[in-house]
């Protein structure tokens, strides 16, 4: 090896010895002189999440139909429980579980473990009457809607993430959950605290009256049963704004326990959602567009032979009826489908 070499050898061996020393130097006093005054930094930052409460759903009166409220998660820390035999006896007996898998759990060797995942408010509050140490019973979120099944299928339902699944609940999620807030807070006394405020969720005023939509379900319900029909949809609209005053879907679901539904196809609004043919529907605008035209007035008449035959195609009535002379308002009443096709040709159909 050169000299030259040898220098420029030293030269780096210098250099990385000087950069470890400042590196050392600089532990040092991150960690031994400094240390105290870093943990105490430390200890003063927290990370902060602030979540929305989520909007609650009116009717257009003001009467609530999905509202927060909460299930509890039921744990335990084995290591501060004192009277296990005592304790797993009387949690055994109100989360309906057996006495040994209570005690068992009671006497693991772990510092938390859970009991049950989601119990109702009023389980919650007898664990929490307990005289015993090691139980602690937490809040979940959870979405309640107080009229039971009334518009499930509007409504729709939320899932335990707090997430719209279906209905209302599904197509506006971004309004009505909110927008979480976080921060990094230091709670030292010589910093000015930041506020961390989540966007709450929007409350959504609907259309619909609840006393409407229940008295349209129970004639609903009544005629399933009279009829023999598995399923039916019925909506009531205000004709002079559009407004939806009800809107009827059996069968219905309770949207509380939507997990417990085994046809997803129930979470669906038939209303909105599936396909129908138009059927006698279509006479509405065959009638309007002739009476708009001049062609007929509500008191013209046609003479319904029960059967139509136009372009190779045979028109009958639905009941196979021929009721000779009509008028145009029988025509309607008795959904005739003779009727309809004959005002089409009229029309130059």
């Amino acid at each position: 090896m050169t000299n030259s070499q040898l220098r420029r050898l030293w030269v780096v061996l210098i250099g990385l010895i000087f950069a470890a020393v400042i590196i050392i130097g600089r532990l040092f006093a991150f960690q031994v002189v400094q240390g105290d005054e870093w943990a105490q930094r430390a200890g003063d930052e927290f990370y902060v999440v602030a979540q929305p409460d989520r909007g609650t759903i009116y009717d257009r009166n003001g009467a609530v139909l999905a509202a927060n409220g909460a299930d509890y998660q039921v744990s335990v820390s084995p290591n501060l429980v004192d009277e296990p035999i005592e304790l797993s006896t009387a949690l055994a007996s109100i989360l309906q579980k057996p006495q040994y898998e209570v005690l068992a759990a009671l006497q693991a060797d772990t510092p938390y473990l859970m009991l049950a995942g989601r119990v109702a408010p009023e389980v919650a509050d007898l664990i929490i009457d307990l005289p015993y140490d090691g139980v602690q019973v937490d809040p979940l979120p959870r979405r309640f809607y107080p009229q039971g099944e009334l518009m499930c299928h509007e409504l729709g339902y939320v899932d335990f993430d707090g997430n719209g699944g279906s209905g209302l609940e599904g197509y506006y999620q971004t309004e009505l959950a909110g927008e979480a807030a976080s921060a990094t807070v230091n709670i030292s006394p010589l910093t000015v605290q930041e506020s961390v405020i989540a966007r709450e969720g929007a409350d959504l005023v609907l259309t619909i009256d609840r006393t409407v939509q229940y008295v349209v379900e129970q004639y609903l319900a009544r005629g399933l049963q009279q009829y023999g029909a598995e399923s039916g949809t019925i909506i009531v609209m205000d004709p002079r704004t559009g407004a939806i005053l009800a809107m009827a879907n059996l069968p219905c679901y309770e949207p509380y326990t939507f997990f417990d539904v085994q046809d997803e196809g129930l979470l669906l609004n038939p209303a909105v959602s599936k396909q129908y043919e138009p059927g006698s529907v279509m006479k509405l605008v065959t009638m309007a567009s002739a009476l708009d035209s001049g062609v007929v007035t509500p008191q013209s008449t046609y003479y319904d032979a029960g059967v139509l035959e136009v372009g190779g195609h045979r028109t009958v009535n639905w009941d196979r009826s021929a009721p000779g002379t009509v008028d145009m308002t029988t025509l309607l009443a008795r959904s005739l489908n003779v009727g309809a096709a004959t005002l089409a040709t009229w029309m130059g159909a």
